[in-house]
């Protein structure tokens, strides 16, 4: 009878099945990494607002309703004719808010009306409006 020769090139079953597991746990945290990067931050990088605006020359202001949402002042100011405008409140879907213009408006003439996120001056609404007498 032959004796058996003890083979010493393979690695044991226990260090083996260790390996496998540290493997596949490495490998689960890359593809959740990978995958957590499609949705990280995607609610908070585009920002848009719908709204009705109107422009009276009469009194000289624009007036803003929010046709979706509520509307925080204290982070967009607003661009109009020249004028530069900051307001603190909050506008609720429905309810109007109405801006005084210290420059002109002309009835019948377009101006151009812009919303901008007052943190990183992201404009999110850039839109022409024509005055009304």
């Amino acid at each position: 009878m032959k004796a058996m020769k003890k083979n010493d090139l393979g690695v044991s079953p226990v260090i083996a099945v260790i390996l496998m597991v540290a493997i596949t746990v490495v490998l689960a945290g890359v593809v959740f990494l990978w995958a957590q990067s499609f949705t990280e931050d995607a609610g908070d990088s585009v920002k848009t607002l719908s709204v009705d605006m109107e422009l009276d020359a009469g009194d000289g202001t624009l007036t803003i309703t929010p046709l979706k949402g509520n509307i925080d002042w204290s982070e967009y100011k607003i661009i109009c004719n020249g004028d530069e405008i900051t307001f603190t409140g909050t506008t609720n879907a429905g309810l109007s808010q109405t801006f005084a213009l210290n420059n002109t408006v002309t009835a019948g003439n377009d101006y151009n009306v812009k919303i901008v996120i007052i943190e990183d001056q992201t404009v999110v609404l850039n839109t022409d409006v024509s005055a009304k007498a």
